[in-house]
């Protein structure tokens, strides 16, 4: 008999069936007694021992916390992000490690488009001073004729071009890989990372976290963008030096901001971007929908079965 470790919030949340199918593969789920919020180094340590799969949240996997897990062969990842396993250490320890590819997509680009929406046209603000008793004329901002640049046309950066092209926006896209067929198929034209920065009034993240993107939204990139541009980042919160971020904001380099994603999550009640009034914060909640958290738990759960079963894990990292 096998056992699971769920460690996911959102796992099994609006349907019954991911966790029904871990059952009816006989395996059995251990007791996770932080349910609910992401779980520390420390506590991950003392649930782990006696898992032979974990399905994971937000957690970090070091390797202290894969030094107590002897019996542990797949970590099945509830999403597509994994730069918070240690990969290699896994590795070495014949770990699988799998992801969620493409079950969140489309509930991470409505958020994007989403919030693009609530930052130019204000209306958190608008929301914040009716229910004070005021009824302010707010000068929004329209998207439509609006240069979009997404950074990173994967199929995220694709689901929020396409979104974003019924509002009328013109939109260009940076990505290491050569994305020109798809560009093509959009409308979208590739342009530099530099060029895009410079020529657009909004800037959409949609980056993997690791070392090639970390804190490449810095100081010099900031320098670069449009003056009075603003910055949506749905994706990994090391691709944003945050300090940088925050002058940006202070001096008028953005206009507005709207981050999903943090650095340490939950963030503290101090995090400098809490103090300022042109900024949208959510709680990592790209990815949270019904339909996307169903599909990327019963991805998970097949990941698991498929690993115990013939050790063949079907969406490795």
């Amino acid at each position: 008999m096998s056992n699971v470790l769920i460690t996911s919030k959102m796992f099994g949340r609006y349907s019954p069936e991911p966790m029904e199918c871990l059952v009816k593969a006989g395996l059995t789920i251990l007791p996770n007694p932080f349910e609910g919020r992401v779980l520390s180094e420390e506590e991950l340590v003392q649930l782990i021992g006696d898992a032979d799969a974990v399905i994971l949240g937000n957690e970090r996997i070091t390797e202290r916390v894969l030094d107590a897990a002897p019996k542990l062969k797949v970590i099945a990842r509830f999403g597509v992000g994994y730069d918070r396993v240690d990969v290699d250490a896994a590795r070495r320890r014949g770990i699988a490690v799998t992801i969620t590819p493409g079950a969140n997509v489309e509930a991470v680009a409505e958020l994007a488009l989403g919030l693009m929406i609530a930052l130019l046209r204000k209306i958190t603000e608008a929301d914040q001073k009716t229910r004070m008793g005021e009824f302010p004329n707010i000068l929004g901002v329209e998207l439509s004729g609006r240069q979009l640049g997404i950074v990173g046309f994967g199929r995220i950066g694709q689901a929020v071009a396409k979104r974003a092209l019924a509002f009328d926006m013109k939109v260009v896209a940076f990505d290491i890989t050569d994305r020109s067929y798809e560009a093509e198929s959009l409308n979208t034209n590739l342009l530099s990372l530099d060029e895009l920065m410079a020529t657009s009034d909004v800037i959409s993240l949609h980056l993997p976290g690791g070392v090639n993107t970390n804190r490449l939204i810095g100081r010099r990139a900031f320098s670069i963008m449009k003056r009075g541009s603003y910055l949506i980042n749905t994706s990994r919160a090391s691709v944003v030096d945050t300090e940088a971020l925050v002058e940006a904001l202070k001096s008028g380099q953005l206009s507005g901001a709207a981050v999903d994603v943090f650095d340490v999550e939950p963030p503290p009640a101090d995090h400098p971007l809490f103090a300022l009034s042109n900024v949208i914060v959510t709680p990592h909640m790209g990815g949270s929908t019904d339909k996307a958290t169903d599909k990327m738990g019963m991805m998970a759960v097949q990941n698991v079965i498929s690993v115990l079963k013939s050790g063949l894990p079907l969406n490795p990292v």
